[in-house]
């Protein structure tokens, strides 16, 4: 759905919309990509929820930690 504007943009850009259809769907399609992202806030309170079902789940963690693969695989 976030992406549909940049899709019809490129689509109406061939039919003959001109560049600055495209840039707009483009853009638009930005702001909402930016708008949909996790925060840090949207992941500590789906952290807190977690523990509070009694699961240890860290999602800020595991989303900075890299662990090098457990089977020796790159």
């Amino acid at each position: 759905m976030v992406l549909t504007p940049a899709l019809a943009g490129f689509a109406l850009f061939f039919v003959g919309g001109g560049r600055w259809v495209y840039l707009a769907g483009v853009s638009i399609s930005e702001v909402l990509l930016w708008l949909i992202a996790p925060s840090r806030a949207n992941l500590s309170r789906l952290t807190e929820r977690y523990r509070a079902q009694g699961k240890n789940i860290d999602l800020t963690r595991a989303l900075l930690t890299v662990d090098p693969p457990q089977d020796g695989r790159e």
